[in-house]
């Protein structure tokens, strides 16, 4: 240890022993797990120019997605306790949805069998409307995205779904028009190939396309900072722009990226080595959540909280 070093006591998890222990580390060894790096070397503080080590990449990367939800969060003057309700719910759901029974999420989140099921419930009571109207049909012309399938192989894609909201949600979605039943002893569904635009003021179809934003994002975060074999593309910009010129960029999409988009996606069916894309674009003004989180009043107190 470096004389006269700051020293910290962080909680972390021993990859042998699963229960939280605290560990001793410097100030430099603390901030090269929790903070971001800068791009230029000669601004940046001497730890940062060091190469992480994956754990310590995952950790920073997730960090700045936590800061994100955090913004979000800031912004609607939620409260840390809701927050960490919210993050908990999120991650028991997203192992549900991988196909995982209640033991292996316990095991996978490091809590007990107890604590998920009560997780389960929670998001039952919070988010089924959701869930039902919105996230399910997306995960079923998902998985019917590269060819048709039987009303079974489609249970077995979302294995952690009733199977009779299963078969109720095909009905509906071939009665709407966004898959297609193809006859024989035993049906098989398939998405519906006309180009379509999910553009809808309902706020639950916006949360279905918001959740599908951040698959986007985790993806390309994924594929740019840990497998970068994986093509995956992506540019932030920040410039200025006339009100009058906002239509343009409605237009640039509406006009241009659109139509390329439809004309590649036709030239795909059928080739067996299509890659599924997730392709997203948006804008918005640059201090808009700066400005909600600055206006945002104080979270209730949480009167069993201590410090």
């Amino acid at each position: 240890m470096e004389p006269g070093a700051t020293r910290f006591y962080v909680g972390c998890s021993d990859a042998d022993d699963k229960r939280q222990k605290w560990r001793l580390m410097t100030k430099r060894q603390f901030w090269q797990i929790v903070s971001m790096t800068t791009d230029d070397p000669d601004e940046a503080p001497p730890h940062a120019t060091e190469p992480p080590t994956e754990a310590e990449l995952r950790a920073r990367v997730t960090h700045a997605a936590v800061l994100a939800a955090s913004r979000l969060a800031a912004a609607g003057g939620l409260t840390l306790k809701q927050l960490t309700a919210l993050v908990e719910m999120s991650a028991f759901e997203l192992l549900r949805r991988r196909g995982l029974d209640l033991k292996a999420i316990a095991a996978r989140l490091g809590v007990s069998v107890r604590k998920v099921d009560r997780l389960s419930k929670q998001l039952k009571l919070n988010f089924a409307d959701f869930e039902d109207e919105h996230t399910l049909p997306r995960r079923i012309e998902y998985a019917l995205w590269a060819g048709a399938r039987t009303e079974g192989r489609v249970v077995q894609a979302v294995a952690d779904v009733d199977r009779g909201l299963v078969k109720r949600t095909l009905d509906r979605l071939v009665e709407v028009g966004r898959l297609e039943r193809e006859g024989g002893r035993t049906p098989r569904y398939r998405v519906a190939r006309q180009a379509y635009r999910l553009v809808r003021d309902a706020w639950l179809a916006r949360l279905d396309g918001l959740d599908n934003l951040f698959r986007a994002v985790s993806g390309v975060v994924e594929a740019r900072f840990f497998r970068p074999e994986t093509p995956a593309f992506v540019r932030t910009l920040n410039l200025h722009v006339r009100p009058d010129d906002i239509a343009a960029l409605q237009r640039l999409y509406e006009e241009v990226i659109w139509p390329a988009l439809v004309e590649m996606d036709a030239s795909a069916e059928g080739d067996p080595e299509a890659v599924a894309l997730d392709f997203s674009v948006l804008w918005a003004p640059h201090d808009v959540i700066d400005e909600a989180i600055d206006g945002a009043g104080a979270g209730p107190l949480d009167e069993t909280e201590s410090d």
